[in-house]
Order: C-alpha cells, then sequence, then structure tokens
C-alpha cells in the first residue's frame, strides 16, 4: 500500500526513502545490473512502498531533450547477427541503413558482431559485458545455425523474421497487409488469374500470413482465380518454377523473389506482355518492378527507437509478453505489370 496515496511520488522521493541518490534510483527502475542486489532490493521495496509510477510527459521531455543534444557518454548498441553476409541483400543493406542512422542520431555507438557457431556467440556475450552493452538489434539470421541466447538483462530487438526461439520484442513488414495490397492493385488492373510462388520456409517465418492474405483477398474479391506454387527453399530454383510456369493458365505471378521474373524472361515470356509479375519486397519506389515496398530503412530505425524507449522504461514494465511492432507496406506502380482489359461478359 502507497505512503502516499494521493501525492505524485518523485524519483527524488524515493532516493531520500532509501537513503541513496536519484540516479541510482533511475539506474534500478531502468534494470542496470550495475547496481548490488540489496541496493535494488532496498529502492524496488521503496518504489512499490510509496507507489512511485513514472510521468510519461517527462519521459517524453526527458527523450525529446536525449534526442537533441550530443552524448558526453555514448553507449554501444550492438547489432547481432549469425551471417557473415546478411548486407549483400538489399532488404540486409536497408535494416543496417536504418539501424545506423538511428543509433547515431540517438547518442549511441552500432557496433556490427557476427555469431556464426557457438564460439562467435560466447565472444559476442564476452563483448556484451565488458562494453556494458545493454541494447541489441538482432539482425538478419540463419535459421540453420544455432541461435544466441540473449541474458534477461540485455534489450534485445529483432527486425524482420528470420529469428529462430526466443526473441523478446521484433519490428517487421505486416505481410498479410502487404500481399492484400498487392492483389487488390493486381486487380485493379485487370489481372484475374493470379499466382503465387513462394518457398514454404518462407511463409513459416511470416507467420503463413502470405498465403493466407493472398487467399483471403481472392475470397473478398471474389472474381480472382488464386494459385499457389510452394516448394522447399533448397527446391526454390530456375528450372522448378520455369517448369511450372509452362503448365500455369495464369495472367500474373506475385513472389517475393525478383528473380522469378527474370527466370520468366530468360525462358523466353515477355514480362508483362506476356505474363505480369509483382515482387513482394521491391528494394524502392523508382525499383523496375511493380510490388510491395516493405520501408526497410524504417523498420530498422524504429527498432533502435523501441530499444530506446524500452532502456529508459522501468525494467518491470519491459517483463512482459512479447511484442511484434508492424509497419505497413506500399505499393510501387512498376513497368512489370500492364493494364489488362477485362474479357466480355
Amino acid at each position: 500500500m502507497s505512503d502516499k496515496p494521493h501525492q505524485h511520488v518523485t524519483l527524488q522521493d524515493v532516493a531520500r526513502a532509501c537513503g541513496v541518490h536519484r540516479t541510482t534510483v533511475a539506474l534500478v527502475i531502468r534494470g542496470d545490473n550495475r547496481i548490488s542486489g540489496p541496493t535494488r532490493e532496498k529502492v524496488m521495496e521503496a518504489v512499490e512502498r510509496l507507489g512511485y509510477r513514472p510521468d510519461p510527459v517527462l519521459s517524453a521531455l526527458s527523450r525529446y531533450r536525449r534526442a537533441r543534444r550530443p552524448a558526453a557518454f555514448q553507449s554501444v548498441l550492438a547489432i547481432m547477427t549469425n551471417m557473415q553476409d546478411w548486407k549483400e541483400h538489399y532488404t540486409g543493406r536497408q535494416f543496417f541503413e536504418g539501424i545506423e542512422t538511428r543509433a547515431k542520431e540517438l547518442g549511441y555507438i552500432p557496433e556490427e558482431y557476427i555469431a556464426a557457431d557457438e564460439v562467435g556467440a560466447r565472444t559476442f556475450l564476452r563483448v556484451c559485458k565488458a562494453k556494458n552493452v545493454h541494447g541489441v538489434i538482432l539482425a538478419r539470421m540463419r535459421p540453420d545455425r544455432p541461435p544466441v541466447s540473449i541474458p534477461p538483462d540485455i534489450v534485445a530487438i529483432g527486425v524482420g523474421r528470420s529469428h529462430q526461439g526466443k526473441v523478446v520484442d521484433r519490428v517487421s513488414s505486416d505481410h498479410f497487409q502487404g500481399i492484400r495490397l498487392a492483389v487488390r492493385e493486381m486487380h485493379r488492373l485487370g489481372y484475374r488469374r493470379i499466382t503465387l510462388v513462394i518457398a514454404e520456409e518462407w511463409d513459416e517465418r511470416a507467420d503463413f500470413t502470405w498465403v493466407a492474405g493472398f487467399r483471403d483477398s481472392a475470397l473478398r474479391l471474389g472474381d480472382v482465380k488464386a494459385d499457389v506454387l510452394m516448394c522447399p527453399e533448397v527446391e526454390f530454383k530456375e528450372e522448378k518454377i520455369l517448369t511450372w510456369a509452362a503448365g500455369l493458365k495464369t495472367e500474373a505471378i506475385v513472389s517475393p523473389d525478383l528473380r522469378v521474373a527474370k527466370w520468366l524472361r530468360k525462358n523466353g515470356l515477355r514480362v508483362p506482355e506476356d505474363i505480369g509479375f509483382a515482387g513482394l519486397d521491391v528494394p524502392s519506389v523508382d525499383a523496375p518492378y511493380a510490388g510491395i515496398f516493405q520501408h526497410s530503412r524504417d523498420i530498422g530505425a524504429r527498432a533502435v527507437d523501441l530499444v530506446d524507449s524500452m532502456l529508459h522504461r522501468p525494467r518491470q514494465l519491459v517483463d512482459r509478453i512479447p511484442m511484434e511492432v508492424t509497419l505497413k507496406a506500399s505499393w510501387v506502380d512498376g513497368p512489370t505489370l500492364q493494364r489488362v482489359p477485362l474479357p466480355n461478359k
């Protein structure tokens, strides 16, 4: 029961009650492990007894001031992955650009770490302890490598959906909304026979929302013949896709893999004259493809914002059910689709 039920309790009140500095109270509430166990217990007991709750207006003001002034001390924000080549694909590069830019704006030093095996994972955790790292961005991961176990006193935020094991929080694109948007736009252009070409693992990593969104859109539109061609990722190769395409009676293909459009052209099909194509992850709004733009730089930046807000939030508010923040995708008109005249009824 609070000793001051009708009075706003401040950090200074808590500090005075347990005989420590106000900064010590703030560090304990943020979950900083540099504070000794007995002091943490004393402070948290006072927090509970006095009924301290953070002031959201003051917290927002603090974040604003912190973002605008150069940091006297810059904390390391770790960017961890188990892939040496995670930035070779444009999505990974854009994740990194968003993370790096936003981290520097907030006064962090972004440092990249590769933990490709168990030795690398142990080294990464030792570095985090030595450099007093409290925030980690989990970048793109290869699922066939063991996940790194992040200690509970480190805030870990994933970008995208390639992570295995427990991720406390994650920022990603809204794949269900994205593919539904793609089908609606293709329908607007006159396409009525549309085929989704996808690997099983890609849909699984998206919590099966790509196939679900595709079929949902077709069902709601009512006049779209929607086919799904799916295979294991190891079989998702040019020969197999072209064999499928040869037997299709479809007007357009939608796929997360832009190579499909190149394979169709290589096989003598004209895109979009013979068959249309829409990508589910086009690299930019002026890319030579029609399709979905997932705003990967913004996803990276939003992940940093989430780390920053959680590092300055009371620890008891951090230890909760995992949260996923999804960003809405945008449609990009491109030369791989054209307006299709509807058949006469």
